[in-house]
């Protein structure tokens, strides 16, 4: 599968990003299982930078940008989706449980984290710096 992700800038620090399909299943997967560990919302909070509560608004973003095909996103809500996708791979201990449980492989998600790292150096930090750059 092809992790490349698509964005422009919109407005100051808000990005829109354009997921295929099985990207936004694979990330909405993620935000489910971390929503549903058994830990307290301050420990998800520190792991992820949000809240429960947050993940969850998030989800549901992600899940209706299945219909419209694109997403806003401000620059910290990059920071928590990328976090989210790296913690995710970290919570079982074998693959198959993972692949279970998400949908997707370990190996989906790293290049999925690992194309949206690339994507936030070539357009986000410009973009700090006052350079408009579409990728």
């Amino acid at each position: 599968m092809r992790a490349s992700v698509r964005a422009e800038l919109v407005s100051g620090q808000t990005w829109r990003f354009y997921f295929s399909r099985w990207q936004k299943d694979a990330i909405c997967g993620c935000f489910s299982l971390m929503t549903s560990l058994a830990v307290s919302s301050n420990a998800i909070r520190v792991q992820v930078g949000a809240s429960i509560g947050e993940l969850r608004i998030l989800e549901a973003q992600f899940a209706s940008a299945v219909k419209a095909g694109w997403l806003e996103l401000a620059e910290q809500e990059v920071h928590v989706v990328h976090a989210v996708l790296l913690s995710s791979v970290e919570q079982f201990a074998v693959e198959e449980a993972f692949h279970v449980r998400i949908g997707f492989y370990r190996e989906n998600i790293r290049d999925l984290v690992e194309e949206s790292f690339a994507l936030s150096t070539r357009i986000i930090a410009p973009a700090r710096n006052g350079c408009r750059r579409d990728v």
